[in-house]
């Protein structure tokens, strides 16, 4: 169970801000964790990979919504869980993917040359590419054993397009994918 964050509807100035101006908080704390659940080949214990007082980051359309002691909560699976961050802190380098997901910062598409010339024709399309920044442990195999990701911090991927959930860190725009929507690196 996961206590969302609550979202200030002031500015620094005390200004109100419309509700629908706000972005709803996609990260919480743990308030309750289970110990994890089988493997469902070999039946062997998986640990849950957050515990009680952990700040993680949530997916999209994740979960059930529930109030508990007056305030707003969600009901979710681990598994559906993107990372968490070190040390109760909202920042890009605490960000620790879970499972094989892998946190991309996304390339911005040119609008115009080194010259200065725009471009014309660019798709709306968001880009499917940048480079990775933080790695998750890795997934379960078969046999139960935990695979390193074949990815590491640093390098460039290329990934499937619209997959994975957006997440904005610090002001920057990152996307967090699975390993296996990778198509790509370098």
């Amino acid at each position: 169970m996961v206590k969302l964050r609550k979202v200030d509807d002031k500015t620094t100035g005390g200004l109100f801000v419309p509700t629908g101006e706000i972005e709803k908080p996609k990260e919480g704390t743990v308030v309750l964790a289970g110990p994890g659940k089988a493997h469902p080949a070999t039946g062997a214990m998986m640990d849950c990979p957050v515990k009680v007082g952990d700040l993680v980051l949530l997916s999209d359309f994740v979960g059930e919504k529930v109030d508990y002691n007056g305030e707003q909560h969600i009901f979710c699976d681990a598994d559906s869980l993107l990372g968490a961050f070190a040390g109760q802190s909202l920042a890009v380098e605490t960000f620790k993917p879970l499972g094989d997901r892998l946190m991309v910062a996304v390339a911005n598409q040119e609008t115009e040359t080194t010259t200065g010339i725009a471009l014309a024709g660019l798709d709306e399309e968001e880009s499917n590419s940048g480079e990775v920044v933080a790695v998750g442990d890795g997934r379960y195999a078969e046999n139960g054993k935990l695979v390193a990701p074949e990815v590491s911090a640093g390098e460039s991927v290329m990934y499937s397009p619209n997959r994975g959930s957006e997440a904005n860190i610090e002001g920057k725009k990152f996307v967090i994918i699975s390993e296996e929507d990778c198509l790509a690196k370098w």
